[in-house]
């Protein structure tokens, strides 16, 4: 069954790799399956989880856009003070993220069990490293194309 998920997930990524913009609706979708598979949620499971699920998956992309909007004109290695100032904000980021992180661990153990979080954490990453992967391949597939003809 595993193997089922990563193949339907290596025809799906290029797919949304190759639009133009990947609609983060489109891959939160393939997500979803990939994570109901990887984790081999129960009905009645995944019932409960997923709405607890998307709300630490918001409050995560809450904390990640809250910093990202305060330097998205500023050059952060431009002075001293804007330097000591970008890296309190990224431990304090870091630290909100670990809260984040902690306060749903509690409410998500009383949906699945301690086995099935310890793999929704190495599926999230092992998600991103494949997404973040096809889509760098897309990308050089797209220059590769954009290349005059010799």
């Amino acid at each position: 069954m595993k193997y089922i998920a990563y193949i339907a997930l290596f025809l799906l990524l290029p797919a949304i790799a190759m639009a133009q913009k990947p609609s983060g609706e489109r891959i939160r979708t393939i997500k979803i399956g990939y994570m109901s598979e990887r984790l081999h949620l129960s009905p009645e499971q995944a019932t409960k989880f997923w709405p607890v699920y998307n709300k630490y998956q918001d409050e995560l992309k809450a904390a990640r856009r809250e910093l990202k909007q305060k330097y998205k004109t500023a050059n952060p290695g431009s002075n001293e003070q804007m330097a000591r100032e970008f890296v309190a904000d990224n431990f304090e980021y870091k630290q909100t993220e670990l809260n984040i992180q902690k306060k749903y661990k509690d409410e998500m153990m009383k949906i699945i069990t301690p086995q099935q979080l310890a793999v929704l954490y190495q599926a999230e990453r092992d998600f991103k490293t494949i997404l973040l992967k096809q889509l760098k391949e897309n990308k050089n597939m797209r220059n590769e194309e954009l290349k005059p003809a010799r």
